[in-house]
């Protein structure tokens, strides 16, 4: 772990600091702020639907899932969707898809339940309100 003050302040002053007073981009907080609203609007959603405990992320974990599969299930191979939605992870970008493939196949089941803030953290807004309108649409 780094220590602040072992640093010295001219450091700090000069190449930290400006960091912190540089604006975002109205892009990226438009896509912060979608994100944030899809989270919570499903996870309301689920709770609501299915009270008992942790059934509600299970199923839409479940969900999401079948939402980037394309409505297929998952056990029966990931499709080209999932796997774009899975390339924008910054470390498997130029990763070939046979390396996706063995790479979802491996860590997707085991990211539970983290990978519901994955995978909406890996799609844009535009997918976002789609998978709401997925899930709203198949689960009524």
């Amino acid at each position: 772990m780094i220590n602040i003050r072992n640093i010295p302040e001219d450091i700090i002053r000069e190449h930290i600091l400006p960091y912190t007073y540089t604006p975002q981009s109205c892009h990226l907080c438009e896509d912060i702020r979608n994100y944030v609203k899809t989270n919570s609007v499903l996870r309301l959603l689920y709770k609501t639907r299915y009270p008992n405990d942790c059934e509600d992320l299970e199923w839409l974990s479940n969900d999401i899932g079948r939402y980037m599969n394309e409505d297929q299930a998952i056990m029966n191979g990931f499709v080209d969707f999932f796997i774009n939605i899975y390339r924008r992870e910054y470390m498997l970008q130029f990763q070939s898809r046979e390396f996706l493939l063995q790479h979802i196949e491996t860590h997707y089941y085991k990211s539970y339940p983290h990978d519901i803030n994955i995978c909406l953290g890996l799609m844009n807004s535009e997918e976002r309100n789609c998978l709401i309108k997925f899930i709203k649409k198949n689960t009524e």
